[in-house]
């Protein structure tokens, strides 16, 4: 999403099994700390839970005919 304060990427969960996922990820993301995406910030609402965090920029690996070890790579 884009907002006044540039984009950020956000991801929901609903269900049981899947909130109880999602806030895995929050925690485990938050422990780790020293690499992005950073939470910026989470709210649960209605059976949902809703997490914000930093965008990155996605590197599309680029696939061509190689030998079998090394078939895809991503750009520098």
């Amino acid at each position: 999403m884009r907002g006044p304060a540039g984009q950020i990427f956000v991801k929901a969960a609903c269900g049981e099994l899947r909130v109880r996922s999602l806030r895995y990820e929050v925690a485990v993301t938050r422990a780790i700390g020293r690499h992005p995406p950073a939470v910026l910030w989470q709210f649960e609402s209605d059976g949902w839970l809703v997490v914000g965090t930093d965008h990155l920029p996605v590197l599309t690996p680029t696939c061509q005919p190689a030998a079998p070890t090394s078939i895809c790579s991503s750009p520098h």
